[in-house]
């Protein structure tokens, strides 16, 4: 019996929300995300409500988002990784301030690790408040997708962890994990805001209203006051 087999098969009995609930479930036991794309099969039901059609395209929405946020994520470690390397082989207050003729390198080490954190986290916060507000308090990424943001925020910490340790050594500032230093203002709920809009949007669409799909896009592009 295929998914849609299964979904139709209760689909009179069951809301939206758990019609929603139990495709996410299904589709996670049967494997990661990348899996469930390699071996999808075609979802008729969102068109038919458009309540579970916003459930469906939010859940995939947000495990794109991390993904793709995961992808430049590892090339900021990279960077920081290249980078605090270089600076903790430097010895001397004046190679420290004036690397490769590049001033308040420092600085800019510490800016980077701590914004990168800072974007981590509100990922991390606001997948949080998805899967708590639209599904139950049930887990919206697929297993593969929570393991890569696992994954970074161990990196990023480690990043952290070895910035302090120089800025330790070099009379620097430290990277306060717990402060404002890792706070991203806003951050949340434009993540929040970009994927229930993209979701709606996409809802709409696949019920037939496309220029109310249209007119949530729009919104989406307004700039923020």
């Amino acid at each position: 019996m295929n998914i849609n087999t299964r979904l139709r098969s209760v689909q009179k009995a069951v809301t939206a929300r758990q019609m929603a609930l139990f495709w996410l479930k299904i589709s996670q036991e049967r494997g990661g995300y990348f899996e469930y794309w390699n071996n999808a099969e075609f979802q008729a039901w969102p068109s038919e409500n458009e309540a579970g059609a916003l459930l469906y395209y939010l859940a995939l929405e947000v495990n794109n988002s991390v993904i793709l946020a995961a992808d430049t994520w590892r090339q900021i470690a990279s960077w920081a990784a290249l980078l605090g390397l270089s600076m903790i082989a430097v010895t001397g207050e004046t190679n420290v301030n004036h690397f490769e003729g590049v001033r308040d390198l420092p600085e800019r080490w510490r800016g980077k690790v701590c914004s990168f954190l800072a974007d981590v986290l509100a990922h991390e916060e606001a997948v949080d408040l998805i899967s708590q507000g639209y599904f139950q308090g049930n887990e919206v990424l697929f297993t593969d997708v929570r393991e890569r943001l696992t994954a970074v925020c161990e990196t990023v910490r480690e990043l952290i962890a070895g910035y302090n340790w120089f800025a330790t050594e070099h009379s620097k500032e430290a990277i306060d994990t717990e402060g404002s230093d890792v706070h991203a203002s806003g951050r949340v709920e434009q993540l929040l805001n970009e994927w229930v809009k993209l979701a709606r949007a996409k809802a709409l669409a696949a019920n037939g209203k496309i220029f109310a799909a249209r007119d949530e896009i729009l919104t989406l592009l307004q700039p923020q006051k």
